[in-house]
């Protein structure tokens, strides 16, 4: 289909060819204006334009309808003897005579094309020498130089005078262009231009009452085509405003919806990679403004690892172009880190499609941003719950199982720790089989603890806790069979403990104390395996403010 609708020809050539066909073809257009994208109505109102491609188009289907290689040379002598001839043949007539159409004939021909001028270097009363030249790339066809031989050939018979002779003395065309030719001329081919030698013969001026009238009768028919010009343009200004006042209202609806989402809606083009707009809410979202935004662009505000994703998926999205099957109305969905003015990223999920140029092809990105950041943290969160649940229901299983070990080695334990207990009761202070019989009790006791430790990590509980002295603690681990035992497997390493200088006392469990000092010992021994001095202090701190690490703990008195 033709882009027809361009600046370049003027509708009363489209109208003057459509009357003549129709008169030629008993009344009917046949398929003259098939398959065009502009109708009838439009091709003959004289205030509408059409393009050059498409008169020649019209110019060739009528050639073709008519069987007739002189139909466009006809044309403006058959339609100049129509009744409804028009302003630009009333305009004519009220000029009085030939020359002095010949004489306007630059100022007719803007009226007519934009694509080209017409230069009168000689006119008289019986001849004239006219110039047809196209400006700029566009050059002309056998169809201009036949219309415009008809054209001049015609200005006489709007006075009811023969058609002039025309003689083309230099053509634009070349030689095989002009192959068919019907015409006597043998004009300079290649020229650059049209030069058109035109004779008439003047009539005779007749009495000045017949002349007064003519004119008289011109004058009022000029005025009702210049009344009906008028109403037309005024109506065509009335749409226009109407229209106008549609786009307005448009705009304004569409900037109340840019500027009031809560989604940042944006263009980006696809030659530089830099957006040509951002709505205001993008204020709202990240905290920069459009500008800023504009001036930060897309490498800055997409981290690294989500911009590669981004241009990877833009990528593949544009090697799909044309390909069966991919509509090009298609949509990308993506999730995207952005950067926030205040330095923290937000999560957003972009909606985008392509926009395309009159040829289907895409040249910027047309997108929309939610912002999902609370839907990323309420997710992360739902994560992290059921991870607790599901920590909590595996402990459940542990805790039920140690809580029937447990009881288990706590009958054992019964044993070993009551029987040693009374036999102690029995023996002498200086028996030899006190010092066994003590191991024996101590051994019973940490076993209970260890059982102890086994239920406090399977369901999540704290040891008993009772009223103990840090001191005590430390002298009992100092003289503990585990912290000889660290010594023996570190000969190099010494053990000092410095206890305070007054009680500590303090809630807590006594036995997971003296378990932490054993750990905290064996890893200092095994950070020095060149031997080295470890020493163990115990004071009173009064903490002022939270102390955070892997717990806050408030403020207080602290041993």
């Amino acid at each position: 289909m033709l882009a027809s609708a361009q600046r370049e020809i003027s509708c009363r050539l489209t109208r003057t060819l459509l009357i003549y066909v129709r008169e030629a073809n008993r009344g009917s257009l046949g398929n003259l204006l098939e398959g065009l994208d502009l109708s009838e109505a439009y091709l003959t109102d004289t205030h509408n334009w059409v393009s050059h491609a498409c008169l020649q188009e019209l110019f060739r289907r009528a050639v073709v309808l008519l069987n007739d290689e002189t139909a466009i040379y006809k044309m403006p002598l058959a339609v100049a003897r129509h009744p409804s001839r028009g302003l630009l043949s009333r305009a004519f007539q009220l000029l009085g005579s030939p020359r002095h159409i010949y004489a306007q004939a630059r100022r007719f021909n803007r009226l007519i094309k934009t694509v080209g001028d017409i230069h009168v270097h000689e006119v008289s009363d019986t001849h004239a020498l006219i110039e047809d030249r196209f400006h700029g790339d566009l050059r002309k066809t056998r169809y201009d130089c036949d219309y415009t031989r008809g054209a001049l050939a015609m200005v006489p018979t709007v006075f009811g005078l023969p058609p002039a002779e025309v003689e083309e003395l230099e053509c634009e065309l070349s030689a095989e262009e002009n192959l068919p030719r019907p015409w006597v001329d043998n004009p300079v081919t290649w020229a650059g231009r049209c030069l058109y030698h035109v004779r008439w013969t003047p009539g005779a001026r007749g009495p000045f009452w017949q002349r007064l009238m003519r004119r008289r009768k011109a004058y009022h028919e000029a005025l009702e085509d210049l009344l009906r010009s008028y109403q037309s343009i005024q109506l065509k200004y009335d749409e226009a405003r109407s229209l106008a006042a549609d786009l307005d209202a448009s705009e304004r609806r569409y900037r109340l919806l840019a500027e009031n989402v809560s989604d940042i809606i944006w263009t980006l083009r696809l030659d530089t990679m830099a957006f040509s707009y951002l709505s205001p809410s993008v204020q709202k979202v990240l905290g920069f403004t459009p500008e800023e935004v504009i001036a930060l662009g897309l490498d800055r505000l997409i981290p690294t690892p989500f911009r590669e994703r981004v241009y990877q998926r833009l990528t593949h999205e544009l090697g799909r172009e044309g390909q069966p099957g991919v509509p090009p109305d298609r949509c990308i969905t993506m999730e995207v880190q952005l950067l926030r003015k205040d330095g923290s990223y937000g999560w957003s999920e972009v909606t985008a499609s392509f926009m395309r140029d009159e040829q289907g092809r895409p040249t910027a990105v047309v997108g929309v941003n939610r912002d999902i950041s609370d839907r990323k943290q309420a997710e992360e969160e739902a994560r992290t719950l059921a991870s607790q649940l599901e920590r909590a229901r595996r402990m459940e299983a542990v805790g039920n199982l140690a809580a029937g070990v447990a009881h288990d080695l706590n009958n054992m334990l019964g044993s070993i720790v009551g029987y040693p207990e009374m036999l102690l009761l029995d023996l002498p202070a200086d028996s030899p089989l006190r010092p066994p019989l003590e191991i024996m009790r101590q051994s019973g006791r940490k076993a209970a603890a260890i059982v102890q430790d086994l239920l406090t990590i399977a369901r999540l509980e704290t040891g008993s806790r009772c009223v103990i002295d840090l001191n005590q603690v430390i002298a009992d681990y100092q003289a503990s069979p585990e912290q000889k035992k660290i010594l023996e497997f570190h000969p190099g390493v010494t053990f000092d403990a410095h206890p305070f200088e007054a009680p500590l006392t303090m809630q807590g469990s006594a036995v997971h104390l003296s378990k932490l000092l054993m750990n905290l010992s064996a890893n200092a021994a095994e950070a020095m395996p060149a031997g080295g001095r470890m020493v163990l202090r115990a004071r009173r701190v009064l903490l002022e403010a939270p102390l955070h690490g892997h717990e806050c703990v408030p403020p207080g008195e602290y041993v």
